[in-house]
């Protein structure tokens, strides 16, 4: 795994595209948990809260197939300080025991020692990273043994955690070897900016009081409200508090930008699409030329992996949450087109 994000993106657009084309629901159900998975990593949490919530209402999905989906609004939740998030990733952990496998359990597990260290609950945080070390160490992928060992540094562990045969990946050995600073540079240049951010919580020094304040701001652009509080308490106990931005006051702003990254003018396009409106009349609701909107429809296309507007059809039959929002339309329907 290297996080190659735009890797990642386009072979996940075209297995959708492929498993919707096919009526392959089940399957493209899957790869929408893992499409949100992508989203979390990516620091985009509404658009993963989004989808994974998208998958979740859907009726009769097999376990297996929805759980991608449940860890992440488990762990989305939690970032953002929804009520619910703890609980989720509990459930999340009951389907996951019970299916035996590693690649179910063990992301839960780390995501719930992240929500006890976040709320600074040692005992719980220690229950669940005991439970991953008491699992064969070498049976771990690279990234969950370094995000593994990276949480049992942070939670202050006792007894030392075993190396396993396989290498860890840069940002976390970086941490782990006294390179906060280090690590967090290396989560910016791979596209995590929250696990970029925890980093920075881990600095000591002379250069903790910045690196808290980048933290902390980073934090609240993604709305991560546990993890910007905890932030904004170790710098009072460090007395570096007048180092961070200003607290923000009121609620945070919960702009939904679309899941698959459609501008507003394209979002709009797409409503007209969904409305069976040909180009010449969506040029003339929209009041762009006929070239703007052609380009604008191909770029629909080429988000959707879609080869035609039926194929963009099918895919919004299976996922209606990539329907455009009420707040991005303009008041066309005043806007007669028999004159098109």
């Amino acid at each position: 795994m290297s996080k190659d994000f735009v890797l990642a993106e386009r072979l996940l657009a075209e297995g959708i595209a492929f498993a919707t084309r096919h009526d392959l629901d089940t399957a493209a159900q899957y790869l929408l948990g893992r499409q949100a998975e992508l989203r979390m990593e990516q620091g985009r949490f509404r658009e993963a809260e989004t989808i994974a919530q998208g998958v979740m209402n859907l009726e009769r999905l097999p376990m297996v197939m929805h759980l991608p989906a449940l860890t992440v609004l488990g762990r989305v939740h939690m970032r953002l300080g929804e009520p619910d998030g703890m609980a989720v990733l509990l459930n999340a952990l009951q389907e996951g025991l019970a299916t035996g496998e590693l690649q179910r359990i063990v992301p839960v597990r780390l995501a719930l020692a992240e929500g006890a260290w976040l709320h600074e609950d040692h005992n719980a945080c220690t229950e669940q990273l005991t439970a991953l070390a008491s699992i064969d160490l070498d049976r771990y992928r690279s990234w969950d043994f370094g995000e593994l060992a990276v949480w049992w540094q942070r939670c202050g562990m006792a007894m030392p955690l075993p190396a396993p045969s396989a290498q860890i990946p840069l940002p976390h050995s970086a941490e782990l070897h006294g390179g906060p600073l280090a690590a967090a540079k290396e989560w910016d240049r791979l596209g995590l900016p929250y696990d970029s951010a925890l980093a920075l919580m881990q600095v000591r020094g002379a250069d903790a009081g910045p690196a808290l304040a980048r933290a902390v701001t980073i934090f609240e652009s993604l709305e991560a409200r546990p993890a910007a509080a905890l932030a904004r308490k170790q710098a009072q106990r460090w007395g570096v508090a007048r180092q961070l931005p200003k607290a923000r006051r009121g609620p945070y702003g919960a702009a939904r930008r679309h899941p698959l990254g459609l501008t507003r003018h394209e979002q709009q396009v797409l409503a007209l699409i969904v409305a069976g409106k040909s180009n010449k009349e969506a040029a003339h609701l929209l009041s762009r030329s006929p070239r703007t909107i052609e380009h604008q429809v191909s770029a629909v296309l080429s988000k959707f992996s879609a080869a035609s507007r039926m194929e963009v059809l099918l895919r919004l039959r299976g996922e209606p949450w990539l329907l455009p929002t009420e707040d991005v339309l303009p008041p066309w329907k005043d806007r007669p087109v028999s004159e098109v």
